[in-house]
């Protein structure tokens, strides 16, 4: 067996840590947080022998405060996914873990915030590395794979990231996960992305040709008059960011290969908005809710990943190529605003290179699931990640635009005086084996 990955006492303090923020954010001093710790509320002498050394050095250094039901006035949730460390006579009472002995151990069950089936994070004591399931099929499907194991100090690290980012954040006010609460976005994403986007001009400005006369005008001031034409809704990330964008005017319009800045009247011209006026009357459409919108306009079309409700007959037509911002469900917890995907106007993925950002291949039978040959999709978080509950979503904008300063810095893009060249085309690298890391940006949650 390889050398363990897995640091019992960091994973400790992060849980601790973690603890701090939901005991304080109760309401609570923090010099009244008590300092029993799991094993010493436990005393687990009927399981300690069932536990690898390293587990049981965690649950020997890792805090709890009750072992009450979770909610206001009882008790309160360790964090906004998982309920707390599991009690010992659960640990391995699932009918599906007694497939495997003892190797598996569930040791933070999920709250149920994205779905009611979340089993949360379980303990791979052959490996000593974790990883959050949706459900129990997914463990019975996945459990041998590699891809969402990973150990629990970098689990831990990505919900302290979660809570210093004010993605989740604690409120004493009584809330179904008392005392968390999720945002939608942040000031932090919107800050991340206006650095990485004004990053990415300057690149491009500062390659542009010394001889080129400008090519076109586009200002990025975008009035809130146009927002609203183009159903960018107030109190969202996308009009967030369009708003935060500092006055400039740009000589160029290619920001990536094949992909523009839309001027005003491209911004109003959204593909959805004609089915988006059609919802009122559909049970399944919420108001709170928003529709895919296109923020940079991409050369030729693509099939739309997004079905329902916006095609309730279950076919979805082409759609512009670009890069989009995600619906939006105000309900749905892991919705998060900054999410997008760039639609390709061609398939990717069956030379067996082009990855999503939690490492699978894109469009490659040997992924769970099974996909087709190709994707037509770049940067997205296919199946699950490991981290949270929750399925395929796209990336975070900052990153994207971040790899794509990156490629026009480093010279992998070049730059002509209309911007960025190469035409979308460029994005088939993705799919070798020279270029494929050029393309793969990682997963953050």
């Amino acid at each position: 067996m390889p050398e363990s990955q897995f640091d019992p006492a960091l994973s400790a303090e992060f849980h601790n840590k973690i603890l701090e923020h939901a005991w304080t954010g109760a309401g609570n001093d923090l010099v009244t947080l008590p300092s029993t710790t799991w094993w010493q509320s436990s005393a687990p002498v009927e399981i300690d022998s069932r536990l690898v050394p390293n587990l049981s050095s965690f649950l020997r250094l890792a805090k709890v405060v009750n072992s009450t039901p979770p909610g206001p006035g009882s008790g309160l949730y360790f964090f906004y996914f998982l309920r707390g460390l599991q009690e010992q006579t659960r640990f391995f009472d699932s009918s599906t873990l007694k497939t495997w002995g003892d190797r598996f151990v569930w040791l933070y069950p999920a709250t149920g915030a994205v779905d009611i089936e979340e089993v949360g994070i379980i303990f791979d004591q052959s490996t000593e590395l974790a990883a959050f399931f949706p459900d129990w099929e997914s463990l019975i499907c996945d459990c041998e794979k590699s891809w969402q194991w990973r150990p629990l100090q970098d689990i831990l690290a990505v919900y302290l990231q979660m809570i210093e980012d004010r993605k989740v954040y604690t409120s004493s006010i009584p809330s179904k996960f008392f005392p968390w609460n999720l945002q939608n976005f942040t000031k932090c994403d919107i800050e991340k992305a206006v650095a990485a986007f004004i990053r990415l001009i300057d690149a491009i400005e500062q390659k542009l040709p010394t001889s080129s006369s400008p090519q076109t005008q586009i200002d990025l001031l975008y009035p809130t008059t146009v927002l609203d034409k183009a159903y960018i809704k107030e109190d969202t990330f996308l009009r967030s960011f369009l708003l935060a964008l500092p006055r400039r005017y740009l000589s160029f319009r290619y920001i990536a290969p094949g992909i523009q800045l839309q001027s005003l009247s491209d911004i109003t011209d959204q593909p959805f908005p004609k089915l988006f006026s059609d919802l009122s009357d559909r049970i399944d459409y919420n108001e709170k809710d928003t529709i895919p919108l296109l923020l940079f306009r991409g050369e030729g079309e693509s099939i739309s990943p997004w079905v329902g409700p916006w095609f309730p007959d279950g076919e979805p037509r082409s759609i512009p190529a670009g890069l989009y911002i995600e619906d939006i469900h105000k309900d749905i917890a892991q919705d998060y605003g900054n999410q997008c995907k760039l639609l390709l106007p061609f398939g990717i993925g069956a030379n067996g290179y082009a990855r999503s950002s939690n490492g699978l291949l894109l469009g490659y039978s040997s992924n769970p699931p099974l996909l087709t040959d190709e994707a037509d999709q770049l940067y997205q978080i296919i199946y699950y990640s490991g981290l949270l509950p929750g399925w395929s979503h796209g990336q975070f904008l900052d990153k994207i635009l971040t790899s794509w300063a990156e490629r026009v810095e480093l010279g992998d893009w070049v730059v002509t005086e209309d911007g960025v060249s190469g035409g979308m085309e460029k994005f088939k690298e993705a799919d070798t084996s020279l270029h494929w890391e050029k393309y793969y940006t990682a997963m953050c949650w």
